[in-house]
């Protein structure tokens, strides 16, 4: 296989492949979160479960959380139980989407488990796509 070396890329294969993860968007109320929804939907490459108190995205699945520390307990839930398959944060502090997620008894990490996650970047002048991880969660 080729080396997959732009974001453009990416997405075909993922398309070809017919994988569509369901995303748990915690308070996706900001123009970036918003965008890349919208360009997921038109890539059809993901299914989004909106936990939020705004209605402002056709073609995704809205559920109603009055502040964003039930939204991110919610969106947690949903990841938990299997209904969504990815947590993605939108216009939320991350020590409230943090807290959700280290819960003990209702959170996603198990016991002595260790947190960690992974970003893509494409940067015009690289040769290939960059990934990095916990750039803010282990910083050592």
């Amino acid at each position: 296989m080729e080396p997959i070396k732009t974001l453009t890329q990416l997405v075909n294969i993922l398309r070809s492949r017919g994988i569509r993860r369901r995303v748990a968007v915690v308070c996706p109320n900001d123009p970036h979160t918003e965008y890349v929804i919208l360009r997921s939907l038109r890539e059809e490459i993901a299914e989004f479960l909106l936990v939020t108190d705004v209605d402002h995205i056709e073609n995704a699945q809205r559920l109603h959380s009055p502040s964003p520390d039930e939204a991110a307990a919610l969106a947690v839930q949903l990841v938990r139980t299997g209904e969504a398959d990815i947590l993605m944060k939108g216009l939320i502090n991350t020590d409230n989407l943090l807290r959700a997620v280290l819960k003990k008894e209702k959170g996603l990490l198990p016991p002595g488990g260790i947190l960690s996650h992974v970003s893509i970047a494409q940067i015009p002048l690289y040769h290939k796509l960059l990934f990095f991880s916990d750039a803010a969660v282990i910083p050592y």
